[in-house]
């Protein structure tokens, strides 16, 4: 995996979710955190859960490492550190990989949803 800049992999990304969310999805800012193509990724989704997707690069294994976060107020909590999702999520950067783990963070979201917002977004 070539660290080419983080303007291709932030659009990788940004695209991938606005597939998977749809309208649901907005308010992308992206920032370079270390120069080496690195980046967070934030969003908000289904205007009230503020998520992050973390792209790094490991030049020792010459791949990209995807981390996933969502912030519930103030807390911002790993995906993968949830009860119960650790085994769904994956770290690698491909899309199969990247469609799965939002998936999952959709599935979360929905749970920490109230009825009156599962209404909102036709959910229930």
């Amino acid at each position: 995996m070539q660290e080419d800049s983080y303007e291709i992999h932030s659009c990788f990304i940004a695209n991938a979710v606005k597939r998977y969310f749809g309208g649901k999805a907005a308010a992308f800012h992206v920032i370079e955190f270390d120069g080496t193509g690195s980046f967070f990724l934030d969003f908000l989704v289904y205007r009230s859960f503020k998520a992050r997707i973390s792209l790094g690069f490991s030049s020792r294994f010459r791949t990209g490492i995807v981390y996933f976060y969502v912030y519930i107020g103030d807390r911002a909590e790993m995906l993968d550190s949830l009860p119960g999702k650790n085994s769904e999520m994956s770290m690698n950067y491909t899309e199969e990989a990247l469609l799965n783990n939002l998936k999952v963070l959709d599935e979360y979201l929905i749970w920490c949803m109230t009825d009156a917002q599962k209404k909102t977004f036709g959910i229930i």
